[in-house]
């Protein structure tokens, strides 16, 4: 049986600034079905809703299996292929923002490849809406559209944050889960190297080798993605000056927080703000 396309949609090139959804679709895929590329515009991520399939991306490679998702940086060469026997359905996206492989990065770097998202109903849910959105571009100011796709994306890219790295205690090394745990009782706080191995009372060096082996990132990069998920909630909340949520959240300097959370969220906080008030 070939494969069924249920739906795509290919948006036209973007502005290099910013983040911007490239093609986004749904598909049932035949027996066998490939597709491979030395390397594409954008990333890719696919959330497999039924059967299985295998993905690869530069040196890395997995099997997924329904509820997995995957991420595919398409700058390295990769592809996928639907297993013979019990052929995938896939939904995906394929969007392009400034420092997406470093984003990625901070997740865990080829780790990311594959995941088991915490809630992947939700992430299910926020890549059909952007399917449907994308569908609706010639039938909404344009102006409207942009902002409801920065807030789908910037969402998306949260819920997938959240789902690879949660922001709960690590429970697999009690060592890492005692400095996680202290960092997020006091996000606002001045956490350096000497504070947290007072924390974790183990060496400096020994610290960051479990961090890294526990949560694919070193114990700042790690609070860093803490502080700035954080500061996204409390942006979406009450309409509090973006340099007390800054403060709140860690960051001394208001332009060090700006620069760094566009970095991970794609748009400036009072762009995050803006679009979050449209959805």
């Amino acid at each position: 049986m070939p494969s069924r396309v249920h739906s795509s949609v290919t948006l036209p090139p973007a502005p290099a600034d910013g983040w911007h959804l490239l093609r986004t679709g749904h598909i049932t895929c035949a027996a066998g079905y490939r597709i491979e590329r030395t390397r594409h515009a954008g990333h890719e991520w696919l959330l497999c809703l039924r059967g299985r399939g295998t993905a690869w991306c530069g040196a890395a490679h997995c099997t997924a299996v329904a509820g997995d998702l995957l991420w595919l940086d398409n700058a390295l060469p990769h592809g996928h292929e639907a297993d013979a026997d019990e052929p995938w359905e896939l939904l995906w996206v394929r969007c392009h923002g400034p420092d997406l492989g470093r984003w990625r990065e901070r997740l865990g770097g080829d780790r990311c490849l594959r995941s088991v998202p915490r809630d992947g109903a939700r992430i299910a849910s926020r890549l059909r809406d952007l399917l449907h959105l994308a569908g609706e571009r010639d039938r909404l100011p344009m102006e409207s559209w942009s902002l409801r796709i920065q807030a789908g994306l910037t969402s998306l890219l949260a819920d997938i944050a959240t789902g690879i790295q949660s922001g709960t205690p690590d429970a697999r090394d009690p060592v890492v889960a005692r400095c996680q745990a202290a960092m997020l009782a006091d996000l606002g706080g001045d956490w350096h190297v000497r504070r947290l191995v007072q924390t974790a009372r183990t060496p400096s060096s020994s610290l960051y080798r479990r961090f890294l082996r526990a949560c694919g990132a070193a114990p700042l990069a790690w609070l860093r993605q803490r502080r700035l998920e954080r500061a996204a909630e409390l942006l979406s909340g009450a309409q509090r000056p973006v340099a007390e949520v800054a403060t709140a959240v860690g960051f001394s300097d208001p332009f060090h927080f700006s620069r760094e959370f566009r970095i991970a969220f794609g748009m400036a906080p009072r762009d995050y703000r803006k679009a979050e008030s449209c959805t």
